[in-house]
């Protein structure tokens, strides 16, 4: 395995701070996914986060039933039409990519368990050049679609460890990361299976928020909660595009910005 060493957090937040827009018009856009579970909770949590932390604009797609029953003050959810049996309808495919063609970014959260979304969702990102967030909530799409997912570098995945290890299981990584590890094992074996994927990994274990990239991690306490996490951490991939992954990781988890 290779040698870690910690992330230098020294100065990132002084750097980056600069890049963070002061004008709405300038702070980019965001499209969140979800919601396929008839529940509105995550999809709001990162909406009201997102705003909040300056992006400029936010939207979510969501099925139509919902954006009917839960009326919200700022009219921010888009109805999609859902099929019974097949899932996602063309009608909705098509709002879904002219919405995320406009758009900056997207958070999938809560896609559902319909095989029939979930291609035409993994068909949509992965070959997307725009950074996208999938939480926890969506693992049943990585799970279903890793091999097109995992090899696109502008994804950041969002998982608890015991995805993580059905993740692991699914790619037949000779190292599984078990519960009782110590956190520095976890570290490396994480960096280990992160070296054989292109997309980033996020993993929240213990209260902790650990990730690794080019021989480093970072490894810092969970202050904030994932739907927060995920909306500051695309708002960064959208201010600072040529910051690595850490330092953009590291922006997100500090809950004052």
């Amino acid at each position: 395995m290779t040698k870690l060493d910690p992330f230098n957090t020294d100065g990132v937040k002084e750097r980056l701070s600069w890049e963070k827009p002061e004008r709405k018009d300038q702070a980019g856009s965001l499209i969140i996914f979800g919601g396929a579970s008839l529940k509105l909770k995550e999809v709001d949590s990162i909406f009201k986060s997102a705003k909040e932390y300056g992006i400029g604009e936010v939207s979510a797609l969501v099925p139509e039933s919902l954006s009917k029953v839960f009326k919200r003050q700022d009219p921010y959810l888009i109805p999609l039409l859902y099929d019974s049996h097949f899932g996602l309808s063309d009608h909705g495919l098509k709002i879904f990519q002219d919405e995320f063609a406009l758009s900056d970014s997207l958070i999938l959260a809560d896609v559902g368990n319909s095989s029939s979304t979930q291609l035409k969702l993994a068909a949509q990102i992965s070959k997307s050049f725009k950074p996208i967030v999938l939480t926890s909530s969506s693992f049943s799409l990585l799970q279903n679609f890793h091999q097109e997912i995992l090899t696109n570098k502008h994804i950041t995945i969002i998982l608890n460890l015991q995805s993580l290890q059905k993740l692991i299981a699914l790619t037949n990584h000779n190292h599984p990361i078990l519960s009782s590890n110590p956190t520095n094992l976890k570290l490396k074996l994480l960096e280990e299976f992160s070296s054989n994927i292109e997309s980033k990994i996020v993993l929240l274990d213990e209260g902790r928020i650990l990730s690794v990239e080019d021989s480093m991690y970072l490894n810092i306490k969970q202050g904030i909660s994932e739907s927060t996490l995920s909306s500051h951490l695309v708002s960064w991939k959208i201010w600072a595009p040529a910051s690595s992954s850490l330092e953009q990781l590291y922006m997100a988890s500090l809950a004052s910005e």
